[in-house]
């Protein structure tokens, strides 16, 4: 008998798309690179992800790798908005989440 079901967040149960919150507020796109690789392609990410780094500190070092003030600023405003833009709904999962609710079991997401 299956008891937990644990489904991963990114890509399974929702689709994700890692620059999309620089897409949507950088249009130069060498500094939407250097921005988002600053933030999404970095330790700290990975840390945050695993709930072992404090935000703040996170993106004091994500920062910390832009050359501008206004590289700083962009990442500060992806930083805090990216669950806005990075995820969305994905087709089916809905259903998949109700039924693993309803039934006897512990549902885990990450």
């Amino acid at each position: 008998m299956i008891k937990n079901i644990v489904f991963d967040m990114g890509n399974v149960l929702v689709d994700y798309i890692a620059d999309g919150v620089c897409r949507h507020f950088i249009e130069d796109q060498e500094t939407r690179k250097k921005v988002s690789t600053s933030i999404f392609v970095s330790p700290e990410w990975i840390l945050l992800d695993l709930g072992v780094m404090p935000e703040d500190m996170a993106l004091k070092k994500m920062q910390a790798r832009l050359d501008t003030e206004e590289e700083r600023s962009l990442a500060a405003l992806c930083f805090n908005r990216w669950h806005e833009f990075n995820m969305y709904k994905k087709e089916g999962m809905e259903d998949v989440v109700t039924a693993s609710i309803c039934a006897p079991m512990h549902l885990y997401a990450f």
